[in-house]
């Protein structure tokens, strides 16, 4: 009741490409290593030094460099494309865009992670409905445990699944988020 709640209303809210959109960043987020930005800083300054130096040392330091972002802005850069100006605009946005899509995708998750409290308050509801109904009807002790273990059920999992799953996962987007356009922005 409250996982295919969930995925069937996920489906009916959500476009295939926001469906596709949240299964891509999730599967970055959870295959992302933590940012280490000393690291990053320590690459930016051994990169600046050897292109002060114009040594052959700064080819290889930029093939070999494991953060992306600044491997190809230093590449363009470097083949001239833009003046400095420029590509420090368009990097700019496009560490504010690659943001923002973040943040939207973990809103998305946000509000999807509402919907199991909601179902699991809907299911409680209909198992004090039916302990009500077996109760009237002089039901045994088996059909009111059968209703109240369905109640209890309903209720602990759909809360499990928006508050320790659901709303701690777009957190936990937004924050990897944060901490890559930190990254990015240090570029």
């Amino acid at each position: 009741l409250i996982g295919g709640g969930t995925f069937a209303i996920a489906c009916a809210s959500l476009s295939s490409r926001e469906i596709r959109a949240i299964r891509d960043v999730l599967r970055l987020h959870f295959a992302r290593h933590e940012r280490d930005h000393r690291r990053l800083v320590g690459e930016i300054l051994r990169l600046a030094q050897a292109h002060e130096r114009r040594s052959a040392e700064f080819e290889r330091l930029l093939g070999a460099s494991r953060f992306g972002f600044l491997r190809e802005s230093l590449q363009v850069f470097q083949d001239g494309f833009l003046d400095e100006s420029t590509l420090a605009h368009v990097l700019r946005s496009r560490v504010a865009t690659n943001f923002h899509y973040y943040a939207e995708v973990a809103g998305k998750i946000r509000s999807i992670g509402q919907y199991p409290a909601w179902l699991g308050v809907i299911g409680a509801m209909i198992s004090a409905f039916l302990l009500f109904k077996g109760l009237a009807a002089g039901a045994s002790k088996e059909e009111i445990a059968g209703a109240v273990s369905f109640g209890f059920l309903s209720l602990i999992t759909g809360l499990i699944l928006s508050y320790v799953i659901l709303i701690p996962t777009a957190r936990a987007v937004l924050a990897s988020a944060q901490a890559h356009r930190l990254g990015e922005t240090l570029v």
